[in-house]
């Protein structure tokens, strides 16, 4: 039942973060009321439930039946599912630095597909977002440090800040901004903050092969098909697009958040054990 409420939860504030990505840096307020981005009509509640409006309505506008972005369901279901995986991690905690530390990570978590999502649909991640992903990082690293009493923790995570955002702080500088931008690199300071060292090494090699392994399909499919157009959330885009980073930092993120639920699932000697021996810490290695 807490699994299945923080889902409901995200699904809430995903929908809420859809209006922030489309709206931030342009005129219009995030405090005005949702509307249709085609005929402009104010939508009613009806049509505001997460998720489910999209599906009951089709994909399209109750009023002049245009398309609505798949950025939509995405983005709520993407929240939805990180809240159930961070609380599916918590058991029945009375600490109160512990709890706070919860209530952070949850903070980090919206943000970070906010940061997703914006940097998919434009390809630059605004300033704004990335210091309140630094402030929920540092807030879960000392409360949870404080709830354990263990100052090692802190230590662990500014480590984990210092080599998963100097590696690719590095990459930037080595390829003169062609090869990463620099908003990436802050991004993966504040995901190794929140992770911690140990954990940041596995999400460098998780994001940069993934990566690869897009990049490397993208240019194989475009050599086959030089004129081919794909359409992502409602934007059109070719195979030789800048590939936004971002995207591939939050899948490290939550593989290595993910990795105890498969443990438990497929036991000390199952697929848990073997996805983080043989395919993350080895394949980086």
């Amino acid at each position: 039942m807490l699994v299945l409420f923080f889902f409901v939860l995200g699904l809430i504030v995903g929908s809420y973060l859809n209006v922030l990505v489309l709206r931030f840096g342009y005129r219009e307020r995030v405090s005005t009321r949702s509307h249709c981005a085609q005929c402009g009509t104010t939508l009613s509640v009806l049509d505001l439930v997460p998720l489910l409006s999209f599906i009951w309505l089709r994909g399209k506008c109750r009023s002049c039946k245009s398309k609505i972005s798949l950025q939509y369901p995405i983005v709520e279901l993407a929240t939805g599912l990180v809240f159930a995986l961070a609380a599916s991690q918590v058991g029945e905690v009375e600490n109160v630095y512990v709890q706070a530390a919860f209530v952070a990570s949850l903070g980090f978590w919206a943000t970070l597909v906010a940061v997703v999502a914006y940097d998919i649909r434009h390809t630059l991640i605004p300033l704004p977002f990335i210091y309140v992903l630094y402030a929920f990082s540092i807030a879960y690293a000392a409360l949870f440090a404080l709830g354990t009493v263990s100052p090692v923790l802190l230590i662990d995570s500014l480590l984990g800040a210092f080599v998963c955002g100097g590696f690719f702080a590095l990459l930037h500088a080595l390829t003169r901004g062609r090869g990463m931008g620099i908003g990436d690199a802050y991004v993966a300071g504040a995901v190794g903050l929140y992770f911690g060292v140990d954990a940041a090494l596995v999400i460098i090699a998780l994001s940069v092969w993934s990566g690869a392994l897009i990049g490397l399909i993208g240019v194989g499919v475009t050599k086959v098909f030089p004129h081919v157009r794909l359409e992502v959330a409602g934007l059109r885009v070719t195979l030789l697009s800048e590939i936004p980073f971002a995207p591939f930092l939050a899948l490290g993120a939550i593989g290595v958040a993910a990795l105890p639920i498969l443990v438990q699932w497929f036991g000390v000697s199952g697929l848990g054990t073997w996805f983080a021996h043989s395919l993350l810490w080895n394949f980086w290695w």
